[in-house]
């Protein structure tokens, strides 16, 4: 499992951080198709924070991840990330006029108890580059 991350190390405003993994066997209660992407995410913005998991089919992952290469590469666009079955549990970036990224979300944990964060933070494009070339190195085919 990998982990690929948004942030600065010198810079503690916004942090994300998503590991990924390739799962081929079908797990209780799950619905997505064989096979599915595990993501788990953590965000933290100007001290606000939060994790969840996501269950993704392979091909909207690699769809996300070329979405996310072609907002980068071209500065427009958008991409989103977001569960089929659970709506609610997203995660979304958007090219702004100025050249900044606009990263949002909705992030859902139901373990050991129910718990939600919304979330928006704007982010400066150079933040994006690792990230985005990363995914699509990985996901991307």
């Amino acid at each position: 499992m990998r982990t690929y991350r948004i942030g600065s190390e010198f810079v503690d405003d916004f942090k994300l951080a998503m590991k990924a993994t390739v799962v081929n066997d079908r797990q209780p209660f799950t619905v997505v198709p064989n096979p599915f992407i595990a993501v788990f995410i953590n965000v933290s913005s100007e001290g606000f924070s939060g994790k969840a998991d996501m269950d993704i089919p392979v091909k909207d992952f690699g769809n996300f991840a070329v979405d996310l290469k072609n907002l980068y590469d071209s500065l427009k666009g958008s991409a989103r990330l977001e569960e089929p079955y659970f709506p609610n549990n997203f995660i979304e970036f958007v090219m702004t006029k100025t050249g900044r990224v606009v990263v949002s979300g909705r992030i859902h944990d139901c373990y050991p108890r129910p718990r939600t964060l919304t979330f928006e933070d704007e982010i400066d494009q150079t933040y994006l580059q690792v990230f985005a070339n990363e995914l699509f190195a990985d996901f991307g085919k």
